[in-house]
């Protein structure tokens, strides 16, 4: 992580050049169950279920140009932006711009491969709810119905990947 002193949340201090992770960002479980909900990821599970997922995150702040993934690392969690914005670059180059609502590492999360983009803190300050990877399996292996939810998901996701670039490709 750019100008923190450890990977990814070990730095209890403010960065002395203002760039890095700050502190952990209290949010109450309302408002974690309302962002997870809002997230298409997570958008249209069951109270009960977003409620349960939500009590296993927390709540990450990160400065200005702090890089919140890297591209090649190992996954071990994902995020769900609340406010600000992060820009995702693949090999250096631009290729989209996330906010409120975005998921960062949905599917690195899942499939245990290295992170394919690396995504950067942009304009300001972003918080974003953290979810741990083994804490996510672990909910999704007790709960088979939530499983197939997410594999919907990601399946509709895909589907709009692949038309969007064969649409591009004529």
């Amino acid at each position: 992580m750019t100008g923190a002193r450890g990977w990814p949340y070990s730095d209890p201090v403010a960065p002395q050049s203002g760039r890095g992770k700050r502190p952990e960002t209290k949010l109450a479980l309302a408002e974690r169950m309302r962002v997870l909900d809002q997230a298409p990821l997570f958008s249209g599970l069951a109270r009960k279920h977003l409620k349960s997922i939500a009590r296993d995150t927390s709540v990450r702040t990160f400065y200005d140009g702090a890089t919140i993934v890297r591209e090649g690392q190992k996954a071990a969690n994902c995020f769900v932006i609340v406010e600000g914005a992060a820009t995702v670059t693949k090999q250096g180059q631009q290729i989209a711009v996330l906010g409120r609502g975005d998921v960062i590492g949905e599917l690195a999360i899942l499939d245990n491969v290295p992170r394919t983009a690396t995504v950067v803190a942009t304009g300001g300050e972003v918080v974003a709810v953290h979810i741990s990877r083994p804490r996510l399996l672990e909910y999704l292996e007790a709960n088979p119905k939530v499983s197939l939810r997410l594999l919907g998901i990601l399946a509709r996701r895909l589907r709009e990947t692949t038309e969007s670039a064969l649409s591009a490709e004529t």
